[in-house]
């Protein structure tokens, strides 16, 4: 468990957090309890001046639906200007919501609300080798150098790799062709394929070829994407949202949205809202009218937490 001591270590610890370092952005970290436990955070991106005070109300927002008693705010900019008056903005917002910390930073200044800051400001370092980070890795969190990277997590791949997946691709949608044709339910048929795909892969064995095409072109079929979607809970999730997101990038782009929304449930699920906005996002380039992508995509804008996300699969996303 991570502990800050002051206000940098707070900077220091926002990578583990987000699983990237923030640029240009307004970050919170709900609390909880009265040693400030962390229980939620979030990142957005810093508005131009006259978008301030709707970002600190919906920030606010996000803090209260997750049942938040205090809220760390924390502005990374290199215009510590702009990044100050969206700290101040979010803390006179946050209503019954404690005020923990308040603060803003450059790369090496960072400025606080406290009546005493100094107004230049106090000098700083984050160290890549901070312990924040340290732990974060040990625990098994990725730390990304920005959120342009996790962007790329979720990019087409261009590689000898995905040129076989394709045409792999092209061989299965010929075969589920015939089998939608025939089969009274081609569902049942589909749920029986990549099942067992799934269970492998979620004891470790890596899909072939051949099996990430049947996960490519079977989840197209909505009645295959929800039993895919039935797998993922709060104890998949992690496994789920790495051979999603491995799918994903290999598939035909206009095959991508079905792993896509999968992996963004699995990001969900764990917790890793970033990586689930960039995976919806990608989907509804693609699909701007897929209902799942949007579904999801509303609950996670709402600041529906995890557990409740869970509750929802639980009882199917379509009822």
């Amino acid at each position: 468990m991570y502990t800050a001591h002051d206000i940098p270590d707070l900077f220091a610890a926002l990578p583990g957090q987000l699983g990237f370092v923030p640029q240009e952005s307004l970050c919170v970290i709900g609390t909880r309890g009265p040693r400030h436990r962390f229980s939620f955070s979030m990142r957005v991106d810093l508005p131009e001046e006259e978008n301030i005070d709707a970002l600190s109300r919906f920030v606010v927002a996000h803090l209260e639906r997750q049942d938040c008693d205090g809220a760390i705010v924390l502005g990374v900019s290199e215009r510590p200007e702009l990044a100050g008056k969206a700290v101040w903005a979010t803390e006179l917002a946050l209503g019954e919501i404690r005020p923990v910390v308040s603060a803003w930073a450059t790369k090496d200044r960072y400025w606080t609300t406290f009546d005493d800051c100094d107004p230049d400001g106090y000098a700083y370092t984050i160290s890549p080798h901070h312990r924040a980070v340290v732990q974060a890795v040990l625990a098994g969190q990725e730390i990304l150098p920005d959120r342009a990277a996790l962007e790329r997590r979720y990019q087409p791949e261009r590689t000898e790799r995905a040129r076989w997946v394709g045409a792999a691709v092209d061989a299965v949608a010929l075969q589920v062709a015939g089998i939608v044709h025939r089969a009274n339910d081609p569902g049942e048929v589909g749920r029986g394929v990549v099942g067992p795909i799934l269970q492998a892969a979620l004891i470790g064995r890596t899909p072939s070829t051949g099996d990430l095409a049947q996960l490519i072109v079977w989840t197209s079929c909505e009645p295959v994407r929800g039993f895919a979607l039935s797998l993922v809970n709060t104890e998949t999730a992690a496994s789920l949202l790495e051979l999603w997101a491995h799918v994903a990038r290999l598939a035909p782009p206009e095959l991508a949205v079905a792993p896509l929304t999968l992996a963004a449930c699995s990001a969900y699920l764990r917790g890793d809202g970033a990586q689930a906005l960039v995976a919806l996002e990608r989907a509804l380039t693609t699909e701007p009218r897929d209902e799942l992508a949007n579904i999801v995509l509303r609950l996670l804008q709402d600041g529906v937490p995890p557990s409740v996300f869970a509750g929802v699969l639980q009882g199917g996303v379509d009822r």
